[in-house]
């Protein structure tokens, strides 16, 4: 299994809307091959939102980011990826 994290900075006061977004949304991702979970989590120090999304191997994930799902306009950008291997 793998671990994906995205650092995404958000406009000043704006972190709890899009930690609701993704709540609501999920991006799109929640039944693509390979996706495990996912989680979110609000800075309280900065405005930023960690999402975290565990895919079965770097395969599913790269799959993921060459979607069409991916691509939609209301899939985020991804400005940071830290690409963390668990055994």
């Amino acid at each position: 299994m793998i671990a994906i994290f995205n650092r995404l900075p958000v406009k000043e006061g704006a972190a709890g809307q899009v930690v609701e977004w993704f709540a609501k949304s999920r991006g799109h991702v929640q039944g693509f091959p390979g996706f495990v979970s996912m989680e979110v989590l609000r800075s309280e120090v900065a405005d930023e939102v960690l999402v975290i999304t565990h895919w079965q191997n770097r395969e599913a994930f790269d799959a993921w980011v060459q979607s069409e799902e991916f691509c939609t306009p209301s899939a985020l950008p991804v400005p940071t990826l830290t690409l963390t291997i668990m055994k």
